[in-house]
């Protein structure tokens, strides 16, 4: 089969053409530019913590020394990156001094990398569900355009990242569970156990995946020690990998901070009680406890269902359509709802516990984007059972979910945040969003929804936050004429990906439909293909 005749091919493409894209030219969030200063520490003489940034950022550890406080993950994976990038600027000295190169490089390699890999994990995992190949790549493409994942394609903090292992690990996982592959369960048990490097809470990813694993098997065995035995061998399988990723986490926390039964909150919240003696014995944890719990769900500045409104799609086909739906689709919709709800609940105390400047509540994407990669795949399967109506509603519920994340792309995180301070609280995010953008089309902000005093929210949103647009606003690097050729080779790669969707819609209608059965393994069951249904993708 021609790469261009491939499903898999043409969403592999369109997701990293997209991903480049929609790049900002710098990492997107101080969070990753941290992270950036410990990859630079880990081969170089420079400190963890960069010069002028403690105390803000940094606690002190052992030898009297400032440490980063996050994990290690995501800075080992910059490491490649950032030592070709500054191999290349003492290359080429006209290069030296451009002290954002090793975050333009970062973003316009590694960050596309991660998404079209994600894309692709989905797509594949998706099939492993059951579902058809037509319906897979809806429920990828909605991953892409629909879900906050478009904003942490371009903001390169480590959600998709997560997300990637996540997918990766649980989809190993689900295949030794359909086919018996030792050597898939192992892989797996070395994807989710390497989450941890980057998020330690991601132990609730690895002990949700279990619990899946665990009723997997009960229901695909009748004799009870059968059910023992597979269970005996899944937890020997994978606790090697979880404990020796825990161990090298532990490892890294004892070599900065000398102690290895702590975290770094409750480091950080003993270094700010010492310079504010005012705050109270339990700081960070100061929230209580149901503000922090129904504020995912219901404040207009994070509620997951207006910064993912596929998750409405998904929760009213559960309901609807739950009696139809396969066992193996019931357990996972309820095991990542019972991982959403305990994500929430595990931050609900802390005083930041939607994680402060970010497009939604940055800590449950995970289970939010796991739930929401159901959403049109579902919709495909079940919709025409529900009628005109309910496909209706449902559609415009996806297109509102694209205009959200396209919102998101277009300015930097932190806009509203500091429009905030002024504007007070409750504040719906996304409609004041599309003011600024309208704001910044007409080249004036409104000074009703604009902070008055904080001229830097202005002097930073003066283009698009797109790299190519930034180029020609500031003229930054390059000449002129240069710039405006860079803009438009953008605008050729926006067009190529509109290109690929018109192919790809073209492969999907001559791709045959298919009957589809489980057996009580929970392994797919093929029918011969039905004829060729010339039916448009949408």
């Amino acid at each position: 089969m021609s790469r261009l005749q491939s499903p898999r091919f043409l969403l592999g493409l369109i997701a990293l053409l997209t991903a480049i894209a929609v790049q900002p030219g710098d990492l997107g969030s101080i969070d990753t530019v941290r992270r950036l200063q410990v990859t630079h520490w880990m081969w170089t003489s420079a400190p963890q913590v960069a010069p002028g940034d403690f105390p803000g950022f940094g606690v002190p550890g052992r030898n009297g020394k400032i440490y980063a406080w996050y994990g290690i993950g995501q800075s080992l994976l910059m490491l490649p990156g950032d030592m070709a990038a500054t191999a290349l600027t003492h290359a080429v000295p006209a290069l030296r001094g451009k002290y954002d190169l090793r975050g333009l490089l970062l973003t316009y390699s590694l960050s596309p990398l991660i998404c079209t890999l994600a894309v692709l994990a989905a797509f594949r995992f998706l099939q492993q569900l059951g579902f058809s190949i037509r319906q897979s790549v809806a429920g990828a493409l909605g991953l892409l355009f629909a879900t906050t994942f478009l904003h942490y394609t371009q903001n390169m903090m480590e959600n998709n990242l997560l997300l990637l292992l996540f997918l990766t690990g649980f989809g190993l996982q689900y295949k030794w569970l359909q086919t018996g592959s030792n050597r898939a369960l192992a892989a797996g048990s070395i994807v989710l156990g390497s989450a941890m490097l980057v998020r330690l809470t991601t132990a609730l990813d690895i002990v949700t995946v279990a619990v899946f694993m665990a009723l997997a098997i009960w229901r695909s065995e009748s004799n009870s020690t059968r059910i023992i035995q597979r269970m005996f061998h899944y937890a020997k399988m994978c606790a090697p990998s979880y404990i020796l990723f825990f161990l090298i986490d532990r490892g890294y926390h004892y070599y900065r901070f000398g102690q290895c039964c702590t975290n770094y909150i409750q480091l950080y919240g003993q270094q700010q009680r010492i310079m504010d003696p005012t705050l109270p014995a339990s700081f960070p944890y100061t929230m209580p406890f149901w503000q922090g719990f129904w504020g995912p769900l219901i404040t207009p500045e994070k509620s997951i269902f207006l910064f993912d409104p596929l998750l409405i799609i998904v929760a009213a086909l559960a309901i609807l359509s739950w009696k139809r739906l396969a066992p193996h689709l019931k357990m996972y919709l309820g095991c990542m709802s019972i991982l959403l709800v305990t994500y929430i609940a595990f931050h609900a105390r802390l005083w930041f516990w939607a994680g402060d400047v970010a497009w939604g509540d940055r800590y449950v994407t995970t289970p939010v984007q796991m739930l929401a990669l159901l959403a049109i795949p579902l919709l495909l399967r079940h919709g025409p059972e529900l009628g005109k109506a309910f496909r209706s509603v449902a559609l415009t519920l996806v297109c509102i979910s694209v205009l959200v994340q396209t919102e998101s792309i277009m300015l930097p995180a932190w806009v509203e945040f500091r429009q905030m301070r002024t504007l007070g609280h409750p504040t719906l995010v996304i409609g004041l969003r599309l003011l600024n953008i309208v704001g910044l089309a007409s080249a004036e902000f409104s000074e009703k929804n604009l902070a008055k005093n904080d001229a830097s929210v202005a002097g930073g949103t003066s283009s698009i936050y797109l790299y190519p647009f930034q180029v020609v606003a500031e003229a930054r690097h390059v000449p002129r004429w240069a710039s405006l050729g860079f803009l438009g080779a953008w605008m050729l790669l926006v067009a190529s990906v509109g290109v690929m969707l018109r192919r790809l819609n073209v492969v999907l209608s001559t791709v045959p439909t298919r009957t589809e059965t489980w057996d009580s393994s929970m392994r797919l069951v093929q029918t011969q293909p039905a004829a060729i249904v010339p039916e448009p993708f949408h």
